[in-house]
């Protein structure tokens, strides 16, 4: 069966326009402001969604006379929400500890790089005393 493209245009923009959704919602909920029985409520819905989802696409792929077109919309739309939950739900860990996860590699290594120039600052205490008193 040859793939006509308005089923093809369709599902690109079907993908294309929950993901734009997911984003604004995800930028929308009030995740800083809301205490933390609320946003965990917002998460747990989230994961409860993401579920049923997953559940609903696999059955409309089952169904689909374009099964492949239908699975990559699937994924399009399941990956961003998947993501955008775990996003959600670092932020909420890392405002639930107070900062004490830190948020990737790349602040690891910024932490790092400053703690090296904390202990290298001892040696350079001297230079800086001798030109204070040269001015």
């Amino acid at each position: 069966m040859r793939l006509r493209p308005r089923p093809l245009v369709l599902s690109l923009l079907r993908a294309l326009g929950s993901t734009i959704a997911l984003v604004v919602l995800y930028y929308l909920l009030p995740l800083d402001e809301s205490s933390i029985p609320v946003v965990v409520l917002i998460l747990a819905s989230g994961l409860a969604g993401l579920v049923l989802l997953v559940a609903f696409q696999v059955r409309s792929i089952m169904k689909s006379p374009f099964p492949e077109l239908r699975a990559v919309g699937a994924l399009a739309t399941s990956i961003p929400l998947f993501l955008l939950l775990f996003a959600a739900t670092y932020f909420i860990m890392d405002r639930i500890s107070a900062g004490i996860v830190i948020a990737g590699i790349g602040a690891r290594v910024v932490v790092e790089a400053v703690r090296r120039g904390q202990q290298q600052r001892p040696r350079d205490r001297g230079y800086a005393l001798r030109n204070e008193g040269s001015g």
